[in-house]
This record gives structure tokens, C-alpha cells and sequence, in this order.
């Protein structure tokens, strides 16, 4: 019985991380069109997922814990899945979890993937915006730029109406 909710919890994860995947992919084709109007939707699409995917993981851990207990094991909520695994002795159950373990693995690896290369595309965005304002706007005052060594520092100019050299 134990078994049977691990693996949904496990299932519905997978589900959530895959609409956490088609988001990232749909988030890639905006940041490369410079959508940023539908960009903010996408966001709170993902931070809505992100609270259901915490519920989901809390029932991974409460179908674990039942697993545990069902088995006459001390209940270890930072048991892996091959842990947990490791419990069963029905080799169907066993295969059952270690496959919804496996696909569910497969689904994060492809969204950590997508994610680093949204990362990428954000950071090679910002980089542009600044350097696209360094060139209207030139570099910020306390920007190093090259100076001769032999040339005394440049000493700011005093803007106020008190000569205090006479």
C-alpha cells in the first residue's frame, strides 16, 4: 500500500517537474525574442508549480515515512529511494519504484540542463545591456581606465565658488 503511494508521489513529481520543463523551454524562446511582457507570466506559472512541487515532495516523505513504519523500519526521512528500495522484497514493487525513480531522475537532469542554458542566456543578456550603455553613457567614473604612469593622477576639479589655492 506503501509502495503504491511512494511511486504516485514519485509519478506526480515527475509531472511537475515536466510542466516545470515546457515552461524553461517556453521561457528559452521568450528570452531569445526579448519577450520580457510574457516572460513575467511564465514566472508566476513556475513559482505556482514550485509550491505545488514542495506539497508533492511532502507527500514523497510522508509516503516514505508509512513505507518505514509498514516495514518495521525507524523512520529516516533523508532515506534515499535506493534505501527505501533496498526495504522492499517484492521484486514487482521493487522494479515499480526503482522506474519511477529512474524516469523522474531523467526529468530533473533535462530540466537542470534547460535551466543552465536560460541561465546562460540571461547573463549574455545582461552583459549586453551593459555594454550597450557603456557605449551611449561611457564608462562609469570609478571604471579603470588606462592611464600613463609617468602623468600625475588626475585630481578632480572643485565645483564650488571657493578658490582655496589663492
Amino acid at each position: 500500500m506503501a509502495v503504491n503511494q511512494l511511486v504516485e508521489s514519485l509519478g506526480e513529481l515527475r509531472n511537475l517537474y515536466g510542466q516545470l520543463y515546457e515552461l524553461g523551454l517556453r521561457k528559452k524562446e521568450l528570452l531569445i525574442k526579448d519577450q520580457l511582457d510574457e516572460l513575467t507570466g511564465i514566472i508566476n506559472k513556475e513559482t505556482r508549480l514550485l509550491k505545488q512541487l514542495a506539497e508533492s515532495d511532502n507527500a514523497r516523505v510522508r509516503a516514505i515515512a508509512a513505507l518505514q513504519r509498514e516495514k518495521g523500519q525507524r523512520v529516516n526521512t533523508q532515506a534515499t529511494l535506493a534505501q527505501v528500495s533496498a526495504l522492499l522484497a517484492d521484486p514487482e514493487e521493487r522494479r515499480a519504484l526503482n522506474e519511477a525513480s529512474q524516469r523522474l531522475s531523467e526529468t530533473v537532469a533535462k530540466l537542470k540542463e534547460l535551466n543552465a542554458l536560460n541561465q546562460q542566456l540571461i547573463q549574455q543578456s545582461i552583459d549586453f545591456i551593459e555594454y550597450s550603455l557603456d557605449l551611449m553613457v561611457g564608462p562609469a567614473e570609478d571604471e579603470v581606465v588606462y592611464r600613463n604612469p609617468n602623468v600625475q593622477p588626475y585630481a578632480p576639479r572643485r565645483t564650488g565658488g571657493f578658490d582655496y589655492k589663492a
